[in-house]
């Protein structure tokens, strides 16, 4: 059995690595708990649902909601 990974895991691997190297400094602080989403989270999931021209992963449907 070949458990090797694949070209294209390797491929979405290196530009999710790319992606946070530039992007993850905007990331928001973990921990928030319950309380509402700041000004940086919103920023945040704008970033990777809307914005897909910078996130490395397929447009979600949830992105509308954003628009």
């Amino acid at each position: 059995m070949d458990l090797s990974y694949g070209p294209r895991y390797l491929a979405l691997r290196e530009e999710v690595r790319d992606f946070i190297k530039q992007y993850g400094d905007q990331s928001p602080r973990t921990g928030g708990g319950r309380k509402r989403p700041d000004k940086r989270a919103l920023d945040w999931q704008r970033l990777l649902l809307v914005d897909t021209s910078r996130a490395p992963f397929p447009r979600s449907t949830a992105a509308s909601a954003f628009r």
